[in-house]
């Protein structure tokens, strides 16, 4: 009968949902996780529920609903000074306009995220929104804007590798550069595409990096 357990349970039963794509059931669930938050006026639950329903939305490329739901959550998030809230759907609301090809707006959304992860030093999201910065460029077509988030991502990953890799076990090796390989990759296409014009960027320090899980800038192309 406590109401923030039942809530919970309608929660984690429409992330279920959600995960086996039963879009209904899951938005049945999250309202009514919902609005048993709303009863009790407990606003992280609400905010993160929210959140959920707008990622179901967007997992269902119903991007306006998505944003509607997103908009909810980031205010919700920044009543309660909820920094990790507000982080997330920052993002996902950047992500949402990337989809509507509002690039614009999402490269603003993108940027106060990046702004609040320097801020709280939170590298996980520098390195998610420092990726969609880069993608937003790779789409306007900005080499220049490209070449500064993409050398910052670089930098980024350098940096963790340097200071986290090595005294890592091997299985949390493998986790870890798991999480980071999206940003390298995206500095080899770049590095790739533009060769020619600035071939400093394929440099021997980066393709040591790649050399640490046993990959050769050569091999990975």
């Amino acid at each position: 009968n406590d109401p923030m357990s039942i809530a919970s349970t309608y929660n984690n039963l429409g992330s279920y949902y959600e995960n086996i794509e039963q879009y209904d059931s899951a938005l049945n669930c999250f309202n009514q996780g919902y609005q048993i938050y709303e009863s009790i006026e407990y606003k992280i639950g609400m905010a993160g529920t929210l959140w959920n329903i707008g990622i179901v939305y967007f997992d269902n490329k119903d991007y306006s609903s998505a944003e509607k739901y997103l908009l909810h959550a980031l205010t919700f998030s920044r009543e309660i000074d909820f920094s990790e809230g507000v982080m997330g759907t920052l993002n996902m609301l950047g992500n949402t306009f990337y989809m509507q090809d509002m690039l614009d707006t999402a490269i603003n959304y993108f940027k106060e995220g990046l702004l609040m992860a320097n801020e709280s030093n939170r590298i996980y999201a520098k390195q998610l929104n420092l990726e969609c910065l880069y993608n937003c460029y790779v789409r306007l077509e900005n080499r220049d804007m490209e070449h500064y988030y993409v050398s910052k991502l670089r930098k980024l990953v350098m940096d963790q590798l340097e200071l986290n890799f090595f005294a890592l076990s091997e299985h949390e090796q493998q986790r870890y550069f798991y999480s980071m390989e999206k940003s390298l990759y995206k500095y080899i296409d770049f590095s790739l595409s533009y060769y020619h014009d600035v071939p400093e960027l394929a440099d021997t320090a980066f393709n040591m990096c790649l050399q640490s899980k046993s990959i050769s800038l050569e091999s990975s192309i």
